[in-house]
């Protein structure tokens, strides 16, 4: 399954937590583009807030009578950056720097800012630290390799400290629960399976689909441990004997899971980079009218003032024929790199059983290819993308929306339907 990097405690003022990288290598440094200054939402705890009013924005021209802070939600009293009307953060400037980092330096930004792209995922024995593709440049793979000892990557680490190891594992289907040494034999083989060089990535997305819907008809708690181990190869096997149907005649999934997966895909596209939704009605109806159509499957798309052209529903079903390894190398990536660190279960999806978790990480898949027809309704797609939809994959990872019940309920009933493997080698054409 891969050897292990051994844990290294990073030399933290806090009582450190071990902490290793994947073991797949990852590139990232910043380029400015500013893409995460736009509609993240910056939640601030006291000393966020104590650094922010000691700063004395109101004593700034261009700052006083502006909002700094907003209120994070209806209720509750925790608070967040304040969004200008097109969705940018306060605090960025036309040349895509912080005046935050500029004016007072980069221990002075909020501790989330101070950490990004960089996230700490929770493990049984530690953390594994990995870079988030909701970043462009992390999701092209642009930069130096990531190394605990970077001066930036010590600092992300000292500014949100990774967390207390997972004592639990999830629940492999509801109600049966395995110890950690079986919990990481199946999602070792979700890491093989992704990172199986053999195939390519459409296939290898199918591989896993097979294998997670093996898996949710097994009851494992009533096996013995060498029983498990058994079973788990052996169902891994047979995902790999049954996936060739998929392909050998691609047939268009059946209209229960059409209409499951358009609403799936609602949820990503007000995430994508093109579309920056500002608050405003006719941004706002342009939503409701697109999640509208999707729902009902057919239609014209309608167009988005200077960001998208709209489009025909059929043309998000077209074939898009042979891409080049290098325009779909950073999907590739994401997804080799998403089995490795086991962020779809350990991280994003809390109290989600295993085999749900392993569904709402390969329905991206589908998902990616379709919205990088969404990008090039009218021509041949490129690297660039690839890399939008992948960051569009990455920012939902973050979104309460594909965490909560609805979405997991769909997940569910494309299991049961048995259609995620044709949903992948549908939009995989």
């Amino acid at each position: 399954m891969g050897n292990k990097q051994p844990f290294v405690s990073a030399s933290l003022e806090q009582a450190p937590v071990p902490v290793r990288l994947p073991t797949l290598e990852e590139h990232w440094d910043c380029h400015q583009c500013a893409w995460c200054c736009y509609g993240t939402e910056i939640l601030l705890d006291e000393e966020d807030l104590a650094k922010l009013q000691s700063q004395h924005w109101d004593q700034q021209p261009e700052y006083q009578g502006v909002r700094l802070i907003r209120r994070a939600g209806l209720l509750g009293q925790r608070y967040r950056l304040a969004h200008r009307k097109d969705g940018t953060c306060v605090f960025l400037l036309t040349d895509g720097l912080c005046r935050i980092h500029r004016d007072f330096g980069l221990e002075a930004k909020p501790k989330l800012c101070q950490a990004f792209p960089f996230q700490p995922v929770p493990a049984p024995d530690g953390s594994l630290l990995v870079v988030r593709r909701s970043c462009p440049s992390a999701a092209a793979g642009l930069g130096r390799p990531v190394d605990l000892q970077r001066p930036d990557v010590q600092q992300a680490l000292r500014a949100k400290p990774p967390g207390e190891p997972i004592r639990q594992p999830p629940e492999i289907v509801p109600g049966h629960r395995l110890r950690w040494p079986e919990t990481l034999r199946i999602t070792d083989w979700i890491e093989r399976l992704f990172r199986d060089q053999t195939y390519p990535l459409v296939r290898r997305a199918v591989h896993v689909a097979i294998f997670t819907d093996l898996l949710a008809q097994c009851r494992p708690g009533r096996l013995t441990r060498s029983e498990l181990a058994e079973l788990v190869d052996l169902l891994a096997q047979q995902a790999l004997q049954e996936a060739g149907q998929y392909f050998q005649q691609r047939r268009a999934p059946d209209r229960a899971a059409q209409m499951l997966f358009r609403r799936i895909v609602a949820d990503y596209v007000r995430l994508h980079p093109r579309i920056r939704l500002r608050r405003c009605w006719q941004h706002r109806w342009w939503w409701i009218r697109t999640a509208w159509l999707l729902g009902r499957g057919h239609g014209q798309l309608p167009p988005l003032a200077d960001q998208w052209p709209g489009a025909a529903m059929e043309a998000l079903d077209r074939p898009l024929g042979p891409l080049s390894p290098e325009v779909l190398r950073p999907l590739e990536a994401y997804f080799e790199a998403a089995a490795c660190c086991r962020a779809y279960s350990l991280l994003t999806r809390p109290g989600w059983p295993l085999v749900e978790a392993i569904r709402a990480l390969v329905v991206g898949y589908p998902v990616g290819m379709w919205l990088v027809r969404f990008a090039t309704p009218d021509r041949a797609p490129t690297g660039q993308d690839v890399i939008e939809a992948v960051v569009t994959l990455d920012r939902g990872e973050r979104l309460a929306a594909l965490a909560g019940s609805a979405h997991r309920q769909r997940l569910r009933l494309l299991g049961r339907l048995g259609q995620m493997p044709r949903l992948i080698a549908w939009y995989g054409r």
